[in-house]
């Protein structure tokens, strides 16, 4: 399934001439991964950094101390400034920042399951909510994840545009889905 979507991902990304990069923390590189082993993905995929250590988040990445100090690293805001960061790093069209709990115990008070996607663009951005249950392995809320930001990524993709930005981001759960613009 989520070969399928990551195909989909590098075409849509292709045909739009639009690259993308991804910031990832709980997730290890696994949507970077699942986009490179898609043929051709070079040519729309510069950058993928794996940023467990907050001090990368902030030193590489460019997440604000506030935020970081205030929310922590699993935090709606936190989400966005990885994929912002990351997509600002390489001078990419969209980003993505990935980060939460996958477990087996809490961090930073936060359960495990609880993963915030950001996509970023130009234009606008999108923070989702993703609450797995506890019950799920380690690597069923990282697929989970996954899969979950490529859908994104896609959503993202069929709405781009090049109009000045609005709000920062819109944040949405994973109970619906809705989009600012």
């Amino acid at each position: 399934m989520t070969e399928n979507l990551a195909q989909k991902v590098v075409e849509m990304l292709k045909r739009q001439k639009l690259t993308l990069s991804c910031a990832e923390s709980c997730t290890g590189g696994m949507l970077s991964a699942v986009i490179t082993s898609i043929s051709g993905a070079s040519e729309v995929f510069p950058l993928g950094v794996v940023s467990y250590a907050s001090e990368m988040k902030r030193d590489i990445l460019k997440v604000p101390e506030e935020t970081l100090n205030t929310f922590g690293t699993i935090a709606p805001d936190t989400a966005y400034y990885m994929a912002k960061g990351v997509s600002d790093t390489s001078n990419t069209n969209v980003g993505v920042g990935i980060t939460g709990v996958a477990g087996p115990t809490k961090s930073e008070g936060k359960p495990v399951g609880l993963v915030y996607i950001g996509v970023y663009s130009k234009n606008r951005a999108t923070v989702f909510e993703l609450t797995e249950s506890e019950t799920k392995s380690r690597d069923e809320i990282r697929e989970s994840a996954v899969k979950v930001a490529l859908k994104l990524i896609l959503k993202h993709l069929e709405t781009y545009d090049v109009t000045t930005p609005k709000k920062p981001y819109e944040l949405i759960n994973d109970q619906r889905y809705t989009e600012r613009g």
